[in-house]
């Protein structure tokens, strides 16, 4: 299996299985972790984007800095836009609900992000007149 199927099928697995504790939290109770790498008219869009919403958002270099924000904010929720080893080692470590956007371009700067999948997954939330229609699109898609 090529390496970019066996990623996607990583995140997708990842976000199936958190869909449901994921939508049951609400957006001033999630935090946004956007890597670094990504290219910084990107990473702002997203921060505010996600921010508009109500999340706490923060572009961090890696997975040590994430954990420590985790510590110190405690959100319920998490969201991490990032390459597949530092979305691996988050799922593995953290035991709170998590949707992950994998990047497009691998590299470890000027990376890039579909954006609009991206703000698709930060804006995911329960609809309560139809709850099982708020998750049907919640895969991470490649362009």
């Amino acid at each position: 299996m090529e390496e970019k199927n066996i990623n996607q099928k990583f995140a997708i697995e990842t976000n199936e299985k958190e869909r449901h504790r994921f939508l049951s939290v609400p957006y001033h109770e999630r935090t946004l972790f956007i890597s670094h790498c990504i290219r910084a008219e990107l990473k702002e869009q997203l921060k505010q984007y996600a921010e508009s919403l109500g999340y706490r958002a923060h572009i961090v270099g890696g997975g040590s800095i994430v954990h420590k924000l985790i510590i110190k904010e405690n959100p319920k929720a998490v969201v991490g836009i990032a390459c597949e080893p530092e979305l691996r080692m988050a799922v593995e470590k953290l035991n709170i609900p998590l949707q992950v956007v994998l990047l497009d371009t691998d590299g470890c700067k000027d990376t890039t992000v579909n954006i609009e999948e991206a703000k698709r997954v930060i804006a995911l939330k329960e609809d309560a007149a139809h709850p099982a229609n708020s998750s049907r699109d919640a895969n991470p898609v490649t362009t």
